[in-house]
């Protein structure tokens, strides 16, 4: 018993260290409209500001589910950076 569960802590320690770096990711990508921009890269940040002043997302944000959201408001064409970094656009099927 001792054994499984010294095997499960070192499996979350693993999965946390997989995970920490896209904390910030999931984070922007969560709250878009709450993040401080300066925290990515040029482009995302470029990006950020386009979405952020964009009253018409801004609502959409606040009336859709997230995954609908990046699905049907996020355009690639218009937010190159943010669709190849979108996490929910790399879990969830399109």
């Amino acid at each position: 018993m001792l054994l499984l569960l010294g095997s499960c802590e070192n499996k979350s320690k693993i999965n946390l260290q997989i995970c920490a770096p896209n904390n910030q990711a999931f984070g922007l990508f969560a709250t878009p409209f709450r993040v401080t921009v300066h925290s990515f890269t040029v482009l995302l940040q470029m990006e950020l500001t386009d979405l952020q002043f964009n009253t018409h997302l801004k609502i959409k944000f606040t009336e859709v589910a997230i995954v609908m959201f990046y699905q049907q408001y996020v355009q690639a064409d218009q937010f190159p950076g943010t669709n190849d970094n979108c996490p929910i656009r790399k879990h969830v099927p399109m």
